[in-house]
């Protein structure tokens, strides 16, 4: 594993974390869930808290798949801006 030495400490932890999870999926073994026989179950429906620039994202890519989605947000107007986009 190379490390780029430009970086900074945040994004040398977001590398390492990044290499750790691709070598754990490609493996296919998860510390705690294939260890214990767990299986993944099918999603009926998604809630997501924020309606955002993150939050709307992931509903938006959701609702394509044809999830139900429930979208919380505290502010009614960015609500409105999460359901828009």
């Amino acid at each position: 594993m190379v490390v780029p030495l430009n970086c900074s400490m945040f994004s040398i932890f977001a590398y390492l974390w990044q290499s750790l999870f691709n070598t754990l999926l490609k493996s296919g073994q998860v510390p705690g869930v294939t260890d214990l026989g767990l299986a993944p179950r099918g999603m009926r429906k998604v809630a997501i808290l924020g309606g955002g620039l993150m939050g709307s994202g992931i509903a938006t890519a959701l609702i394509l798949g044809n999830y139900p989605v429930i979208l919380k947000e505290v502010n009614d107007n960015l609500l409105q801006v999460g359901i828009v986009e």
